[in-house]
């Protein structure tokens, strides 16, 4: 399916207040666009041949602007929020920069849109396009969106992979590029199963999962499956989120998924997107008598998986590893179904070297208009140090892992003027239904 807009149906804004054309480069006509529902055939017709990952796909944008994410000190206006600046080639689409507007004590920034509720940030391009696009492309829309919003003193992009669209782009100089203070990790796949195995697990430490298994099996009738229909896909995702949150708050680590009564923008996105017929969020799970006992949350697409989230019930016992059973399933599914890559996302937790062969850098790009611009650019770039220094020194890492969380939100308090989120659920008191995910309704 192609959907073309006629350039001239585009106006400045005096026709259609919604989007307003802020200028041309290199033959492609770019408009801002102020609600995402506007754009919504041309975004689900791009995804379909482009260079994305899944937090670019529509299903998840969608799911990020219903999610009301408060946590970026975004302006009051939702339509001064959203920037969707789209370019075109003869009325067809051919890219989309899913931007948002920042309101900052020293000025207003351009950021990406739920920037810290993504792992992967970044625009949509068509793959035909973005092989012979202008290598100074990226400045020259944030030229037009400045001249169209003069207030905007700077730019700050957050973790954009390395050798993305907005990573390989050289420019002029205008931007600068920052090294991010962690990494993604992935694993590559490939089809012949028993062989990758033997590369990622050594032989004694596959018969020990077998007898983990085994021995889980004595306790109960154990199966593992995907999660299908949209009621029960919406009802393991909670529970999910509720295991993990608890397990976060246990061990002292921040918790950056509320609770089902006190939700954060994180979790309302992924219930937002879980709940979309169109939503490539998966849930894999395993069950124990016809009840989910441990559960991950996938993305699939693009020939990937995309490792979201995954918790257990504190009711099984950590002696059975359910937590890597499930991971080991979730991997041979991938593998088996001819996927390229199993990425792990952000982190650099040791689990995560020990399962993986890629390291993926993640790139920070800052860009001043003005000499207050120049200052939050600066305080940026000194903010990233200061963070790379602490990270070199395990003692300071456990430090802010301790006191972060507490100090953090007696801060944000003290500062913004906003309450902390402090779930008062223990693993002990994690919501555990007993669910018959057999009975599930066929999902669209």
């Amino acid at each position: 399916m192609q959907v073309e807009l006629s350039s001239s149906r585009l106006t400045t804004g005096n026709g259609n207040p919604n989007h307003v054309r802020i200028g041309e480069h290199d033959g492609c006509e770019f408009f801002w666009f102020k609600d995402a529902d506007e754009i919504l055939l041309m975004w689900k017709t791009l995804q379909q041949n482009s260079q994305c990952t899944p937090f670019q796909r529509y299903a998840w944008v969608r799911a990020l602007v219903k999610s009301g994410d408060n946590s970026q000190n975004l302006t009051r206006d939702v339509s001064e929020n959203q920037l969707f600046v789209v370019g075109f080639i003869k009325g067809k689409p051919v890219m989309i920069f899913p931007f948002a507007r920042r309101k900052g004590m020293l000025g207003d920034q351009i950021i990406w849109l739920g920037e810290k509720i993504s792992d992967y940030n970044g625009v949509i391009v068509d793959n035909r396009f973005a092989a012979k696009a202008s290598a100074a492309l990226l400045d020259r829309v944030l030229d037009m969106l400045h001249k169209a919003l003069p207030a905007i003193h700077a730019v700050h992009l957050i973790r954009n992979p390395d050798q993305s669209f907005v990573s390989v782009q050289k420019g002029d100089n205008s931007s600068n590029k920052l090294t991010a203070e962690y990494h993604s990790h992935a694993l590559t796949l490939e089809k012949d199963w028993n062989r990758l195995k033997k590369t990622i697990r050594s032989s004694s430490s596959i018969r020990r999962l077998r007898g983990k298994l085994r021995a889980l099996k004595r306790s109960g009738s154990v199966r593992f499956g995907r999660v299908r229909g949209l009621g029960a896909r919406l009802e393991a995702a909670q529970q999910i989120l509720n295991w993990k949150s608890a397990q976060l708050i246990q061990n002292g680590s921040r918790n950056p998924f509320g609770t089902g009564t006190n939700a954060t923008p994180v979790r309302r996105a992924i219930e937002n997107n879980i709940s979309s017929e169109e939503s490539s969020l998966e849930i894999f799970g395993i069950f124990q008598n016809g009840n989910l006992i441990a559960g991950m949350l996938v993305f699939v697409t693009g020939g990937r998986f995309y490792y979201y989230v995954s918790a257990y019930s504190a009711q099984v016992d950590r002696k059975y590893s359910v937590g890597t059973l499930l991971l080991l399933k979730v991997l041979e599914v991938a593998s088996r179904a001819g996927m390229k890559q199993f990425d792990f996302l952000i982190g650099d937790e040791a689990y995560k070297r020990d399962w993986c062969d890629t390291k993926i850098p993640l790139l920070h790009i800052t860009r001043a208009f003005t000499f207050r611009g120049k200052v939050i650019c600066a305080l940026i770039s000194l903010r990233l140090k200061l963070k790379k220094f602490v990270m070199r020194y395990p003692k300071f890492v456990g430090l802010a892992k301790r006191y972060g969380k507490y100090y953090g939100d007696y801060m944000r308090k003290g500062i913004f003027g906003k309450k902390p989120v402090i779930s008062s659920v223990s693993a002990e008191e994690a919501p555990d239904e007993k669910v018959d995910w057999g009975k599930t309704e066929k999902r669209a």
